[in-house]
């Protein structure tokens, strides 16, 4: 998801990686989607996999942090990187995003979008790829997952953009898509590849995330429809069915730039100003655990979710926080940058 911090210190993550019981300073994670395929707490430090992307090759920090290996080289400055439906993927400066086996680094896909890639889902049929620049323009492409081909263009309207999108829940949601309010999110049809309905979520969001039934929203609580809100972070729940909120819990004083991952039934958001990660129970209406994982600050604290645990990265310490989420206790942890960090489920 949204990477941070530069590689300098990624590779000397290796040695205290996974295996080093942390102590309570930070970490960093990846964020990009939720994966719920492991039970919380089950957590093996010898079985998670890192993958780092950034320059011009992917690398595989190998389970237990020994060693690395090099996935695949000469990329045209790769910078993001993700870990997502059994595949690693990699995002290039000229619009170039690569799907790599992660035991081999061979090519699976090679998909040319021409732009900046800001996100990626994959879910609903179809590789979902953000691209462009917030700010200037900005672009959802529907991807055959078989060939790589890109199959439908989405646009938001005029003047608008998009900067954040998942899938899940019966349809593709983006954040932005409206030029009459920054509070909507957009829900995507995935059969016919357009916008089917604009929905004011009350807040001005950040992240969006699908899971347990339901679409999650993260934000500033200011930029309603009304006007009406604080500067806090509220997390906002809509329903798929009907494309109402349904519930609107504040989970932070003030707004620092969070993110949100869905896994081991609860919500997961980041406190950054408090330094905090927050876990939510699945109505959305209950803070659960705040769980204090370094420095806090106004700036964006990502989250991963594999092997078991909840991976809070904190750029402030450098570092990423394991949090089991069967005890809400920090459990071990992996010093270095965020940037292009992605973990296997």
């Amino acid at each position: 998801m949204r990477r941070l911090a530069t590689l300098s210190a990624v590779l000397a993550l290796l040695l205290a990686a996974c295996g080093g019981g942390g102590d309570g300073e930070g970490n960093d994670g990846d964020g990009a989607g939720s994966d719920t395929t492991t039970a919380a707490g089950d957590f093996d430090p010898d079985a998670v996999a890192i993958y780092v992307g950034e320059g011009f090759d992917v690398s595989r920090i190998e389970p237990g942090g020994g060693s690395s290996s090099q996935l695949v080289d000469g990329l045209t400055d790769c910078y993001e990187t993700w870990f997502l439906d059994g595949s690693v993927w990699v995002s290039c400066t000229d619009g170039e995003l690569l799907r790599l086996d992660p035991e081999s680094g061979d090519i699976q896909l090679d998909i040319q979008t021409g732009d900046y890639i800001e996100e990626i889902a994959v879910g609903e049929g179809a590789i979902w790829v953000l691209n462009g620049s917030v700010g200037i323009a900005t672009e959802i492409n529907e991807v055959d997952p078989s060939s790589g081909e890109i199959l439908a263009t989405i646009s938001p309207d005029e003047g608008a953009f998009f900067w954040d999108l998942t899938a899940g829940e019966g349809a593709v949601w983006a954040v932005g898509g409206s030029a009459e309010t920054l509070s909507t999110i957009v829900r995507i049809d995935p059969a016919s590849a357009t916008v089917s309905t604009v929905i004011d979520t009350g807040i001005l969001p950040a992240r969006v995330e699908a899971g347990l039934g339901a679409v999650w929203v993260v934000g500033g609580g200011v930029l309603g429809v009304d006007g009406s809100g604080g500067n806090g972070v509220r997390l906002v729940q809509v329903d798929p069915g009907s494309n109402q909120v349904v519930s609107d819990l504040e989970v932070g004083d003030v707004d620092g730039y969070p993110d949100l991952a869905v896994a081991y039934d609860s919500v997961w958001v980041t406190d950054t100003v408090a330094g905090e990660l927050v876990r939510v129970d699945a109505s959305g209406k209950e803070v659960k655990a705040r769980v204090a994982i370094g420095t806090g600050g106004q700036d964006l604290f990502e989250i991963d979710v594999a092997k078991g645990l909840v991976w809070a990265g904190n750029p402030f310490d450098s570092q990423i926080f394991g949090v089991d989420p069967t005890t809400n206790e920090f459990e071990t942890g992996i010093n270095g940058g965020a940037k292009g960090i992605a973990f296997a489920p």
